[in-house]
């Protein structure tokens, strides 16, 4: 009985993470111009002639999406270099390094991202 229970919570645990990852790659995706037109034009179900009618207006609000993508990218940082800045008296070297690769990690995306999103036109920094 205890054996099978765990299997059930290991199997919706698992479940879980699989979601939420899949959920983070489509936000991360949607903040390219690319990922977010098509899924955009996912989402409102648009044909081939309705997309090329529609592409100058959402052109210009992914264009400005890019940019709210840009003032949060920025905010983030500015929010993690004051934190650095404050706890840096209080830590220890080995402390600031880890400190450190925590910051890197919520700013820049994994390294197997970073080389998907090599191929795809990123949103204006």
């Amino acid at each position: 009985m205890v054996g099978l229970l765990a299997i059930g919570f290991s199997g919706g645990f698992f479940t879980h993470l699989q979601l939420t990852r899949h959920h983070l790659e489509q936000i991360k995706k949607e903040a390219t111009i690319p990922g977010f037109k098509e899924r955009l034009f996912h989402v409102i179900g648009a044909g081939e002639e309705q997309r090329k009618q529609l592409e100058p207006i959402v052109n210009k609000y992914a264009e400005r999406m890019g940019q709210v993508h840009s003032d949060i990218r920025i905010q983030r940082k500015n929010i993690l270099d004051s934190l650095r800045q404050e706890l840096s008296p209080q830590l220890s070297a080995k402390q600031m390094k880890r400190l450190e690769r925590f910051a890197h990690r919520h700013l820049m995306p994994p390294p197997h991202k970073r080389k998907k999103m090599q191929g795809q036109e990123k949103m204006p920094h």
